[in-house]
């Protein structure tokens, strides 16, 4: 499967923050190099709000042929005539697909996304514990404040062994869900 995305996936409508979102990364892919095109910023655009899809994942099942003056567009099953076609005419082809493809290809996404979002919320309540609940000192038998300095000097925090416990498990969590496992 081909690491690199060959098209991208956007629901419509666009929000006005999708939009805005699309603007930024324009202006950024545009200014970050001389060599940036006006298409390698809109494809830029595109992934900023877009779903990546990858080529191996859809079977391309025809071409598309927008001819001069965008009247009607043509449909090819066989790709050498619809090479010749384009090439005759000057114009672009476009890879057609099983929108039942596509949408398998996409409920396969926002299944991966429901499960790393998953471990990302259970490794965040872990650490907003850490935050929350931490001490920056103990009372000691004697009945005086003691705080924990490192080597360095710097003050260490106090956590209970429940919270170390709940990280152990995000980060177990996170790995797996990182690796495609269930979270």
């Amino acid at each position: 499967m081909s690491e690199k995305p060959t098209g991208v996936f956007v629901r419509l409508p666009i929000t006005d923050d999708q939009a805005q979102e699309m603007y930024r990364a324009y202006c950024a892919a545009y200014a970050s190099s001389s060599l940036t095109t006006r298409g390698t910023a809109t494809q830029a655009a595109l992934l900023a709000i877009g779903m990546p899809v990858r080529g191996a994942e859809l079977e391309v099942v025809g071409w598309g042929l927008y001819p001069a003056g965008g009247s009607n567009l043509s449909i090819f099953t066989n790709s050498g005539r619809a090479v010749k076609w384009a090439n005759h005419f000057g114009r672009t082809l476009y890879p057609i697909v099983r929108q039942s493809d596509a949408q398998a290809q996409i409920a396969a996404r926002d299944a991966e996304i429901v499960r790393l979002r998953d471990a990302l919320v259970k490794s965040h309540a872990a650490l907003k514990r850490v935050t929350d609940e931490r001490f920056t000192s103990y009372r000691a038998k004697n009945g005086r404040e003691v705080s924990v300095e490192g080597d360095d000097g710097e003050r260490c925090d106090i956590i209970h062994s429940d919270i170390t416990t709940d990280c152990e498990a995000a980060i177990e969590g996170a790995e797996k869900a990182l690796k495609g496992g269930a979270a």
